[in-house]
């Protein structure tokens, strides 16, 4: 019998309604191309002749990318909702598997949480990818200038 194409394949714990969970989830980026999903779904485990075998297979069904920590707790809710495995992803650099999402599911990625909250003297709060972005030379840039000025 044919899946229908809003169907979210059994690599996931639980079958469900592809549209369900995109509607819980309306307003944050998402994103649902194989080809991409595949791609994001991966870091440089490749490097690893023990991990190669283990993790080759293993792609999400699912990308989502929140901005805050609003919508990264919505995301949480709706996975815990629908009993989906969530696999939380930054830039994937690793190279032990860490972002590979083992049982499909949702694949949170958070390479767009990326801000400056604020910065005191020896001291800075920034987002998640910050420090793994490139702008992270912009923004010890502006610690320094800040601290100059202090």
């Amino acid at each position: 019998m044919k899946k229908p194409e809003n169907y979210i394949p059994p690599t996931t714990t639980q079958s469900i309604d592809r549209d369900a969970l995109l509607a819980q989830l309306a307003g944050i980026e998402t994103i649902t191309d194989s080809v991409q999903i595949a791609k994001l779904s991966q870091d440089y485990y490749h490097f690893s002749p023990v991990l190669q075998p283990q993790l080759a297979d293993k792609t999400g069904d699912l990308v989502v990318r929140p901005v805050n920590e609003a919508e990264v707790l919505r995301v949480a809710a709706t996975c815990v909702k629908y009993k989906i495995p969530l696999t939380v992803r930054g830039a994937g650099t690793g190279n032990y598997g860490q972002c590979i999402p083992l049982e499909g599911g949702v694949i949170l990625d958070l390479t767009r949480m990326n801000e400056i909250r604020w910065i005191k003297p020896g001291l800075a709060c920034v987002q998640p990818l910050r420090v793994y972005s490139h702008r992270w030379t912009s923004c010890t840039c502006c610690l320094t200038s800040r601290a100059l000025h202090h």
